[in-house]
Protein backbone atom coordinates (compact mmCIF):
# COMPACT_ATOMS: atom_id res chain seq x y z
CA UNK A 1 0.00 0.00 0.00
CA UNK A 2 2.67 2.50 0.47
CA UNK A 3 3.88 4.53 -2.29
CA UNK A 4 7.55 5.73 -1.27
CA UNK A 5 8.78 6.99 -5.01
CA UNK A 6 5.98 9.65 -4.71
CA UNK A 7 3.00 10.71 -6.13
CA UNK A 8 2.54 14.13 -8.62
CA UNK A 9 -1.05 15.88 -7.76
CA UNK A 10 -2.14 19.33 -8.63
CA UNK A 11 -4.62 21.48 -7.09
CA UNK A 12 -7.85 21.56 -8.41
CA UNK A 13 -9.95 22.94 -4.54
CA UNK A 14 -8.67 25.33 -1.96
CA UNK A 15 -11.09 27.22 0.81
CA UNK A 16 -10.73 28.94 3.98
CA UNK A 17 -12.62 26.67 6.81
CA UNK A 18 -11.80 29.47 9.28
CA UNK A 19 -9.85 32.78 9.33
CA UNK A 20 -6.74 30.45 9.97
CA UNK A 21 -7.27 27.25 7.85
CA UNK A 22 -7.13 26.38 4.71
CA UNK A 23 -8.48 22.95 3.20
CA UNK A 24 -6.73 21.77 -0.08
CA UNK A 25 -7.73 19.35 -2.63
CA UNK A 26 -5.43 17.79 -4.77
CA UNK A 27 -5.98 15.60 -7.90
CA UNK A 28 -3.43 12.49 -9.22
CA UNK A 29 -3.53 10.46 -12.72
CA UNK A 30 -3.32 7.20 -10.34
CA UNK A 31 -4.89 5.76 -7.32
CA UNK A 32 -4.00 7.46 -3.88
CA UNK A 33 -5.16 4.95 -1.11
CA UNK A 34 -4.81 5.32 2.48
CA UNK A 35 -7.06 4.03 5.72
CA UNK A 36 -9.09 6.84 7.34
CA UNK A 37 -6.63 8.46 9.93
CA UNK A 38 -3.17 8.26 7.93
CA UNK A 39 -1.12 10.80 6.52
CA UNK A 40 0.97 11.59 3.67
CA UNK A 41 4.10 13.47 2.96
CA UNK A 42 3.92 16.36 0.93
CA UNK A 43 6.99 18.14 -1.17
CA UNK A 44 6.94 21.53 -2.53
CA UNK A 45 9.04 24.19 -3.99
CA UNK A 46 9.06 27.36 -1.91
CA UNK A 47 11.36 30.42 -2.69
CA UNK A 48 13.58 27.95 -4.41
CA UNK A 49 13.94 25.16 -1.56
CA UNK A 50 12.39 21.86 -1.65
CA UNK A 51 10.24 21.69 1.48
CA UNK A 52 8.52 18.73 3.07
CA UNK A 53 5.31 18.82 5.24
CA UNK A 54 3.16 16.07 6.73
CA UNK A 55 -0.57 16.16 6.66
CA UNK A 56 -3.48 13.84 7.67
CA UNK A 57 -6.04 12.72 4.89
CA UNK A 58 -9.11 14.75 5.58
CA UNK A 59 -11.13 13.11 2.86
CA UNK A 60 -14.47 11.28 3.96
CA UNK A 61 -15.36 8.66 2.12
CA UNK A 62 -15.77 4.40 2.85
CA UNK A 63 -13.49 3.19 1.10
CA UNK A 64 -9.65 4.91 -1.74
CA UNK A 65 -9.70 1.80 -3.69
CA UNK A 66 -10.62 4.04 -6.81
CA UNK A 67 -9.95 7.66 -5.16
CA UNK A 68 -7.63 9.97 -6.76
CA UNK A 69 -7.79 13.28 -4.64
CA UNK A 70 -6.00 13.84 -1.49
CA UNK A 71 -7.41 17.12 0.87
CA UNK A 72 -5.64 18.00 3.74
CA UNK A 73 -5.73 21.19 6.76
CA UNK A 74 -3.28 23.71 7.03
CA UNK A 75 -2.96 25.97 9.72
CA UNK A 76 -1.53 29.12 8.83
CA UNK A 77 1.33 29.63 11.23
CA UNK A 78 3.29 33.45 10.68
CA UNK A 79 6.34 33.04 9.08
CA UNK A 80 5.88 29.91 8.03
CA UNK A 81 6.98 28.38 4.61
CA UNK A 82 4.43 25.47 4.25
CA UNK A 83 1.58 28.62 5.34
CA UNK A 84 3.43 31.26 2.83
CA UNK A 85 3.24 28.30 0.12
CA UNK A 86 0.04 26.72 0.66
CA UNK A 87 -1.94 30.51 1.43
CA UNK A 88 -0.42 31.74 -2.03
CA UNK A 89 -0.27 28.50 -4.27
CA UNK A 90 -2.63 28.69 -6.95
CA UNK A 91 -4.90 26.22 -8.65
CA UNK A 92 -3.15 23.85 -10.54
CA UNK A 93 0.46 23.92 -9.02
CA UNK A 94 2.15 20.73 -8.77
CA UNK A 95 3.24 18.96 -4.69
CA UNK A 96 4.19 15.37 -4.46
CA UNK A 97 2.96 13.13 -2.38
CA UNK A 98 4.69 9.97 -0.39
CA UNK A 99 3.13 7.73 1.86
CA UNK A 100 0.80 6.62 3.67
CA UNK A 101 2.09 7.05 7.08
CA UNK A 102 0.85 6.22 10.54
CA UNK A 103 -0.95 3.86 12.99
CA UNK A 104 -3.67 6.63 13.99
CA UNK A 105 -6.67 3.75 12.42
CA UNK A 106 -9.47 2.21 13.37
CA UNK A 107 -8.12 -1.68 14.65
CA UNK A 108 -10.40 -4.33 13.01
CA UNK A 109 -12.55 -5.26 16.75
CA UNK A 110 -14.10 -2.42 17.74
CA UNK A 111 -13.40 -1.67 21.28
CA UNK A 112 -17.40 -0.85 23.36
CA UNK A 113 -16.32 3.28 23.23
CA UNK A 114 -13.92 4.91 20.90
CA UNK A 115 -12.63 8.21 22.69
CA UNK A 116 -11.32 10.39 20.34
CA UNK A 117 -9.46 13.88 21.35
CA UNK A 118 -8.06 16.68 19.38
CA UNK A 119 -7.10 20.27 18.69
CA UNK A 120 -6.80 22.29 15.98
CA UNK A 121 -6.35 20.64 12.93
CA UNK A 122 -5.65 17.41 14.97
CA UNK A 123 -9.76 16.68 14.08
CA UNK A 124 -8.78 15.84 10.73
CA UNK A 125 -8.29 12.66 10.85
CA UNK A 126 -11.56 11.91 12.92
CA UNK A 127 -13.27 13.13 10.11
CA UNK A 128 -11.82 10.61 7.47
CA UNK A 129 -12.93 8.27 10.08
CA UNK A 130 -16.48 9.12 10.06
CA UNK A 131 -17.78 6.89 7.49
CA UNK A 132 -16.71 3.21 9.08
CA UNK A 133 -17.56 4.39 12.15
CA UNK A 134 -21.06 5.30 10.80
CA UNK A 135 -20.89 1.95 9.59
CA UNK A 136 -19.66 0.11 12.46
CA UNK A 137 -22.02 2.22 14.51
CA UNK A 138 -25.36 0.83 12.48
CA UNK A 139 -23.85 -2.79 13.04
CA UNK A 140 -22.91 -2.47 16.60
CA UNK A 141 -25.99 -1.55 18.89
CA UNK A 142 -23.54 -1.40 22.00
CA UNK A 143 -20.48 0.60 20.00
CA UNK A 144 -20.02 4.41 21.31
CA UNK A 145 -18.16 7.22 20.17
CA UNK A 146 -17.04 10.63 22.31
CA UNK A 147 -14.95 13.23 20.01
CA UNK A 148 -13.48 15.64 22.11
CA UNK A 149 -12.77 18.86 20.34
CA UNK A 150 -10.56 22.01 21.41
CA UNK A 151 -9.73 25.40 20.02
CA UNK A 152 -8.93 28.66 20.62
CA UNK A 153 -11.75 30.18 19.72
CA UNK A 154 -15.33 28.53 18.43
CA UNK A 155 -14.20 29.64 15.31
CA UNK A 156 -11.42 27.38 15.06
CA UNK A 157 -13.31 24.27 16.23
CA UNK A 158 -13.03 22.83 12.55
CA UNK A 159 -15.47 21.29 10.70
CA UNK A 160 -17.74 21.59 13.65
CA UNK A 161 -20.99 21.57 11.80
CA UNK A 162 -20.70 17.84 10.57
CA UNK A 163 -19.14 16.62 13.99
CA UNK A 164 -22.74 18.08 15.23
CA UNK A 165 -24.87 16.45 12.55
CA UNK A 166 -23.25 13.42 12.85
CA UNK A 167 -23.82 13.52 16.77
CA UNK A 168 -27.77 14.58 16.21
CA UNK A 169 -28.03 12.00 13.98
CA UNK A 170 -26.59 9.28 16.31
CA UNK A 171 -27.76 8.91 19.83
CA UNK A 172 -24.08 6.94 20.45
CA UNK A 173 -22.13 9.95 19.00
CA UNK A 174 -21.29 12.57 21.58
CA UNK A 175 -19.07 16.07 20.30
CA UNK A 176 -18.19 18.21 23.50
CA UNK A 177 -15.81 20.94 22.64
CA UNK A 178 -14.33 23.76 24.95
CA UNK A 179 -12.71 26.76 24.05
CA UNK A 180 -9.39 28.32 25.85
CA UNK A 181 -9.72 32.14 25.63
CA UNK A 182 -13.05 33.73 26.62
CA UNK A 183 -15.82 34.06 23.96
CA UNK A 184 -17.50 37.59 23.78
CA UNK A 185 -21.04 36.42 23.78
CA UNK A 186 -23.95 37.57 25.34
CA UNK A 187 -24.29 33.90 27.40
CA UNK A 188 -21.23 33.02 28.88
CA UNK A 189 -19.41 29.53 27.72
CA UNK A 190 -17.21 28.00 29.86
CA UNK A 191 -13.34 27.88 28.56
CA UNK A 192 -10.57 25.71 29.76
CA UNK A 193 -8.48 23.20 27.61
CA UNK A 194 -9.87 19.80 25.93
CA UNK A 195 -7.97 17.55 28.19
CA UNK A 196 -10.14 18.58 31.49
CA UNK A 197 -13.24 17.01 29.70
CA UNK A 198 -11.94 13.70 29.88
CA UNK A 199 -12.76 12.81 34.29
CA UNK A 200 -16.55 13.30 33.05
CA UNK A 201 -16.41 10.38 31.08
CA UNK A 202 -16.35 7.88 33.84
CA UNK A 203 -12.84 6.10 31.31
CA UNK A 204 -12.62 2.44 31.38
CA UNK A 205 -9.43 1.12 30.79
CA UNK A 206 -10.56 -2.35 29.72
CA UNK A 207 -12.96 -1.26 27.08
CA UNK A 208 -12.33 2.46 25.79
CA UNK A 209 -9.73 3.08 23.41
CA UNK A 210 -8.41 6.40 22.93
CA UNK A 211 -7.28 8.24 20.05
CA UNK A 212 -5.07 11.68 20.58
CA UNK A 213 -4.11 14.10 17.69
CA UNK A 214 -3.13 17.58 18.03
CA UNK A 215 -1.12 19.80 20.39
CA UNK A 216 1.93 17.90 21.48
CA UNK A 217 1.46 19.66 25.29
CA UNK A 218 -1.81 18.32 24.86
CA UNK A 219 -1.14 15.06 23.96
CA UNK A 220 1.13 14.09 26.18
CA UNK A 221 -0.94 15.53 29.33
CA UNK A 222 -3.67 13.97 27.84
CA UNK A 223 -1.58 10.27 27.17
CA UNK A 224 -0.59 10.88 31.02
CA UNK A 225 -3.69 10.89 32.67
CA UNK A 226 -4.78 8.14 30.60
CA UNK A 227 -1.42 6.00 31.92
CA UNK A 228 -2.83 7.19 35.11
CA UNK A 229 -6.00 5.64 34.57
CA UNK A 230 -4.32 2.18 33.62
CA UNK A 231 -5.00 2.04 29.88
CA UNK A 232 -2.17 0.40 28.04
CA UNK A 233 -0.38 1.03 25.15
CA UNK A 234 -2.54 -0.83 22.99
CA UNK A 235 -5.83 0.92 23.75
CA UNK A 236 -3.93 5.00 23.45
CA UNK A 237 -3.25 6.12 19.43
CA UNK A 238 -1.34 8.90 19.55
CA UNK A 239 0.53 11.54 17.25
CA UNK A 240 1.66 14.76 17.46
CA UNK A 241 1.04 18.17 15.08
CA UNK A 242 3.95 20.28 15.34
CA UNK A 243 3.53 23.70 13.76
CA UNK A 244 7.12 24.75 12.07
CA UNK A 245 7.92 28.53 11.26
CA UNK A 246 10.61 27.31 9.06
Amino acid sequence: MLNSSGIDAYLVEKKFISSNAIELCYRAEQTIRYLPGQFYSVRFTCNKQDCSRSYSVVNKQLSSLNNYEFSFVITLVEGGKASQYFSTTELGSCVTLSGPYGNLVLPKVNPKRYIMVATGAGVAPYRSMIPELTQRLNSNEDLEIVVLMGARTKEELLYADEFIDWANSNTRVKYLTLQSRDQKTEISEPTGYVQSLLPSLELDPQSDMAYVCGNPQMVDQVVKLLEEKGFPVSSVKREKYLFSAF
